[in-house]
């Protein structure tokens, strides 16, 4: 029955997507995605490259810190491969597989996986900073209730980069995790993944992440320039900043384990946003439909990578 209910709950965002759908003026719909400017559309696309490119870059760097090494063209391809994975699976979970890259080398799973765990945490928090001080600047037209999940949001990515920076939060997550994951007996090769995963953490220290942490600014930089120019082709008269404030929550609300892709969740969350200044739940669906388009690129991208470097 347990397995039922998931199955269900990944279900969720494909029922609300045909909830909107059915709520929702397709006409209207229709005629916003027709008359697109699709030069400014492709234009966007051809900078996803630019985003794998750098994220790669951030990757490899992560995995240095741990003497983990790879040339750059092999990372490129083992990111993209994962990013293939994550599109097609609910909460992007597949982008954790290019764990798998490290252990063919020999490295045990545990220590394989840190950096690409903190890969994806330092995206998470960045993503929820910047389009946190983003809304900041847009108080007057949100209501309260919004203001105060924004702060919870805030609070919980703060909670979140806290427990991977600090050695003591560590040792509790550890301890946390042990209870939970493992049985009363026989903890085997769970636990041995699980303390070398703690361990090599240590190799992260606060003064390492300036570089990471400016690269994850400079590719959500060019991914608002993307869903800017893809609102400016839909005829969308939105702010730069306001599109950041778009952007990141409903990037934060696609990664729920309740859809894929983000199909659902990420239209109920830019329809929110976008009632609150005024704008039609046509040109939210339509524009959550464009940053779709921009996943499927980046899955395109890494089903070729994939291709080209396969796991086995």
């Amino acid at each position: 029955m347990q397995k039922n209910l998931k199955k269900y709950i990944r279900l969720l965002g494909i029922i609300v997507f045909g909830i909107i759908l059915w709520r929702i003026d397709l006409k209207s719909l229709y005629n916003i995605l027709r008359n697109a400017r699709w030069e400014y559309l492709a234009g966007g696309l051809l900078l996803v490259w630019v985003i794998l490119a750098i994220k790669s870059l951030r990757w490899r760097y992560l995995m240095h810190l741990q003497g983990i090494n790879f040339s750059y063209w092999d990372t490129f391809l083992m990111f993209s491969a994962g990013i293939f994975w994550g599109v097609i699976t609910p909460a992007r979970v597949g982008e954790l597989s290019k764990a798998f890259y490290l252990t063919k080398k020999g490295y045990s799973l545990g220590k394989a996986s840190v950096s690409v765990v903190y890969d994806r945490m330092i995206d998470i928090f960045v993503l929820l900073l910047i389009g946190y001080v983003s809304m900041l600047a847009f108080l007057s037209v949100i209501e309260r209730k919004t203001t105060y999940l924004i702060i919870i949001l805030g609070l919980l990515a703060g909670i979140a980069i806290g427990l991977f920076l600090h050695p003591s939060s560590q040792e509790k997550l550890r301890c946390f995790l042990f209870k939970v994951l493992l049985p009363k007996t026989g903890h085997g090769k769970l636990k041995l993944n699980i303390d070398e995963f703690f361990e090599s953490l240590k190799d992260y220290k606060l003064h390492h992440m300036s570089y990471p942490f400016a690269l994850t600014a400079l590719s959500l930089t060019v991914h608002f320039l993307i869903t800017f120019i893809f609102a400016k082709s839909l005829g969308i008269p939105i702010s730069f900043f306001y599109n950041v404030v778009c952007v990141s929550f409903s990037t934060f609300m696609a990664m729920l384990p309740i859809s894929v892709a983000g199909i659902g969740t990420r239209d109920a969350t830019l329809i929110l946003l976008f009632s609150l200044v005024g704008l039609s739940k046509e040109r939210a669906v339509g524009f959550a439909a464009t940053i779709l388009l921009m996943s499927v690129a980046a899955g395109t991208i890494g089903f070729f990578a994939w291709l080209r470097k396969p796991y086995a």
